[in-house]
């Protein structure tokens, strides 16, 4: 479901993520990238608190071509009790504005600046009760893919990006389960591998 070297830097994409998104009928990003002229992005929410019964993860995911319509389809994978089921909440194109403004905040972010990281004002803080979300982009060769414990940790040049895609969507962050408040400036963390080594570079992603 991710890239051999993203599943390198953490194990829960290759334990955790990739099969909850593969339950939900989801393709590898990069793969999807590589058939196609078209940029793909995914975000994906994931419930820090696993019931017998509700959401075990939300996904809203964006095919914006060179030519042609954009559009985004958004599904939702329930738990009740022992089984599992996912559902199609919604189907919809986008306007070439909305698909600008997309990869215009993206970029502002600079979420998609870089191969792989994480979000986190304390990147060695283990946080086990928090909704995260992770965020995909494809386009041809290029992958990027960073996460955020969005429900405890909003970063102040994030949150726009989220904020737009989420509304577009036609969710709530209720529905989520994480709330908005005023984002605050973080640090961004970038894991890099380079053979057996980790390379780890902070970026202030602060107010300019």
């Amino acid at each position: 479901m991710f890239p051999s070297d993203v599943l390198s830097s953490s194990d829960y994409y290759s334990e955790w993520y990739g099969p909850v998104l593969a339950q939900m009928g989801e393709k590898p990003l990069a793969e999807l990238a590589e058939r196609d002229a078209a940029t793909h992005i995914r975000f994906t929410f994931f419930p820090g608190v696993q019931r017998r019964k509700g959401p075990v993860a939300t996904t809203i995911r964006m095919r914006i071509p060179e030519t042609g319509k954009a559009h985004f389809v958004v599904k939702r994978l329930e738990q009740a009790r022992e089984i599992r089921s996912t559902s199609t909440l919604r189907r919809s194109s986008l306007s070439k504005t909305q698909a600008q403004k997309i990869e215009e905040l993206g970029n502002e972010a600079g979420v998609w600046a870089f191969r792989s990281g994480v979000w986190q004002s304390n990147p060695d803080a283990i946080y086990v009760h928090c909704t995260e979300l992770i965020m995909e982009r494809a386009k041809g060769q290029d992958y990027s893919v960073s996460h955020v414990l969005i429900s405890c940790e909003q970063p102040q040049k994030l949150m726009p990006l989220v904020d737009f895609v989420v509304d577009l969507a036609r969710l709530t962050p209720a529905t989520l389960n994480y709330s908005r408040w005023l984002a605050r400036p973080h640090r961004l963390v970038l894991d890099a591998s380079v053979g057996n080594v980790t390379i780890r570079k902070s970026i202030e992603q602060g107010p300019q």
